[in-house]
């Protein structure tokens, strides 16, 4: 997805998860994914971001990162303009450039498998 390894930043909508559907088996293949991932993501991420309102996926949130701390600066917050606000702020330190649309949309919701 990213094959000239540009710079990013991450912005991950947990608005939708139950803190129950986090089971033992979800945590460790994510925790999979993002090892296999690891070099390329060190290489290139900049800071991410994650919304969740719920407060307790965002203290599970809090605990996974805890327990598998990561290089870029990492931010959970309730909802999603100051989750963006927050990671225009990372590329702007960062030194690389803004586009001035806006990507946080709350009418829509997207999904990955």
């Amino acid at each position: 997805l990213n094959p000239e390894r540009f710079q990013h930043t991450v912005l991950i909508d947990f608005s939708q998860m139950n803190a129950s559907s986090a089971t033992a088996p979800i945590r460790k293949e994510a925790a999979q994914v993002i090892e296999e991932n690891f070099a390329f993501l060190q290489e290139t991420t900049v800071a991410e971001a994650r919304v969740a309102p719920n407060p307790l996926v965002r203290g599970m949130l809090t605990v996974f990162d805890w327990l598998q701390p990561k290089p870029w600066g990492i931010n959970n917050l309730s909802s999603g303009p100051p989750a963006e606000l927050w990671l225009r702020s990372q590329l702007q330190k960062a030194r690389i450039e803004v586009p001035p649309e806006l990507v946080w949309d709350a009418g829509r919701v997207s999904r990955s498998a």
